[in-house]
């Protein structure tokens, strides 16, 4: 023990050095989300300077372009599995060093380690990606304020990926353009572990405390653990008493929720699956005082929260998800952001050089997409929140939609006319991605519900952006003409508005979805 609790209780937000003690972890989400798209994003600028050679032929790039997508699929569905066997702070540990050495292997080689470094990094960052939505909603009401930070984050990476890249390639080679990132991702790995092992990493302060919170908060190691090995805590958890306080903790950091029956089906159901009770006994003694601690529930509500505790915890709601008309929306929507994202990384260079434009130009341009996508990632979080549930829940998801289609308009009719309105309107469509990242949390009741919606929205949206990013690279390597391939990605905008509105009519946490059955 080496706080107090009325040090604690004194200055809850902040630590010795004036500073919030959460502030470790935000930093290094952001650092996580900037170092997520460059080595992408980069991909699009670099390989415009690859000469053409026989090794490096327009099917091989197409492979190198589509490969990162196929990744993504696997990797988000093989993260909670991950997650589950080493815990969620080594699960992100690991993603960032492999992250790191994939971008090296890359850029040491020819098309081989082109490939294959390519596929590592992209693995690494599917895991990465699927782990900060979680990460987020384990830290109760800071949730909006960390995703306003990393998600943001994740846009100015983009950006910087392509402006950078391209006059480094022109100046340099593609191998510098490609390589220049394996630092940061390394920055970005050293200042996790850092925030992993911050001695004051607490869970967030919700308004009203109580004193069992308090006392809770005395531990640095358990402030540690709620906050990024929680997984890896529940996993190895040697007394009852460990696991009391850890729910104790974890209510308080949500908020009072005495009468939330969701949740406390979430806790008691996912403690069931990670087999975190010792004894029956001492099960029913958790069940009882759930229901002690809720108030009176009627005979129906009592039936549908022991048909819950039954279900199997986390293994039995991942399989129940996929029956959810929630789920597969939100797989939809970013399906179809991540085949317009995708697409525009990788083509609206060569979309711009083919009208006439100068390359160099062309990748300041994919540069300047990106960046109108950061102040769209900036205001989407808070704006989605307000919005939930309420008649203009909409609007946010017309907007990354409708002012994309009208730069895809342009890029059909006339690239080279007022190239960067074109290129801004697509790029409002990238920063739609916070809109996703946002709404993983707020669709699911609790941390773990939110772990299988994020692995499900993110492979399964992989998987469905997979095959429309291959399909349009067959289509581009047999026609000449943008056109097709631009009218599809209209169409996509289309679709991800129609999924978008499903998830957004959805209406609050848990209303929708439940640990005893995803609707």
């Amino acid at each position: 023990m080496t706080g107090s609790t009325s040090e604690t209780t004194a200055d809850p937000a902040r630590d010795d050095s004036g500073a919030p003690p959460w502030l470790p972890l935000a930093i290094a989400m952001a650092a996580a989300g900037f170092s997520l798209r460059p080595p992408i994003t980069a991909l699009g600028a670099a390989l415009g300077f690859v000469p053409e050679t026989a090794e490096f032929d327009p099917a091989v790039l197409g492979w190198v372009v589509t490969v990162p997508l196929w990744c993504y699929a696997l990797g988000g569905v093989l993260t909670p599995r991950a997650a589950a066997r080493w815990g969620t702070a080594r699960t992100v540990t690991a993603a960032l060093a492999v992250m790191t050495a994939g971008q090296l292997l890359r850029v040491t080689g020819g098309a081989v380690a082109l490939l294959a470094g390519t596929t590592i990094t992209a693995l690494a960052t599917a895991v990465l990606a699927t782990l900060l939505p979680v990460l987020a909603a384990r830290s109760g009401a800071l949730m909006p304020r960390l995703t306003a930070i990393y998600a943001p984050a994740i846009g100015i990476g983009s950006a910087a990926g392509a402006f950078a890249t391209a006059p480094i390639s022109a100046a340099s080679s593609w191998r510098w353009g490609l390589a220049l990132w394996a630092p940061l991702c390394a920055v970005a790995l050293a200042l996790w572990l850092r925030a992993r092992w911050q001695p004051n990493t607490p869970a967030p302060s919700p308004p009203a405390r109580t004193d069992a919170t308090q006392s809770t908060r005395t531990s640095d190691g358990h402030d540690r653990g709620s906050w990024t090995g929680d997984d890896a805590a529940q996993s190895t958890r040697t007394s009852d008493r460990h696991d009391h306080r850890s729910q104790t903790a974890d209510d308080a950091a949500h908020g009072t929720r005495t009468s939330d029956r969701h949740d406390h089906r979430s806790r008691t159901a996912d403690d069931a699956a990670h087999g975190t009770r010792t004894s029956d006994g001492h099960d029913r003694g958790s069940r009882a005082g759930g229901d002690a601690a809720q108030g009176t529930r009627t005979s129906e509500d009592r039936a549908e929260h022991d048909r819950g505790l039954r279900g199997g915890g986390v293994v039995s709601l991942r399989g129940r998800i996929w029956g959810s008309r929630l789920a597969w929306a939100m797989a939809v929507l970013f399906g179809g952001w991540a085949v317009g994202a995708f697409a525009v990384m990788s083509w609206l260079p060569s979309i711009y050089r083919d009208a006439g434009v100068d390359g160099t130009w062309a990748g300041v341009l994919l540069g300047l997409a990106a960046a109108a996508g950061i102040p769209v990632a900036v205001v989407l979080p808070g704006w989605v929140r307000r919005a939930w549930g309420g008649p203009g829940r909409d609007i946010p998801i017309l907007a990354v939609t409708g002012l994309p289609a009208v730069g895809l308009l342009g890029l059909w009719w006339a690239p080279a006319v007022v190239p960067w309105l074109w290129a801004i309107g697509v790029g409002v469509g990238l920063g739609g991605l916070s809109l996703i990242l946002t709404l993983i949390p707020l669709s699911a009741p609790g941390p773990r519900p939110a772990t299988t919606l994020s692995a499900v929205t993110h492979g399964a949206g992989y998987a469905v952006a997979g095959g429309g990013v291959a399909a349009l690279s067959t289509l581009r390597v047999h026609s000449d003409d943008w056109g097709p391939i631009i009218w599809i990605l209209l169409a996509a905008c289309v679709i991800q508005a129609v999924a978008g509105a499903t998830v957004l009519r959805s209406g609050p946490s848990g209303s929708r979805c439940g640990v005893s059955g995803w609707r």
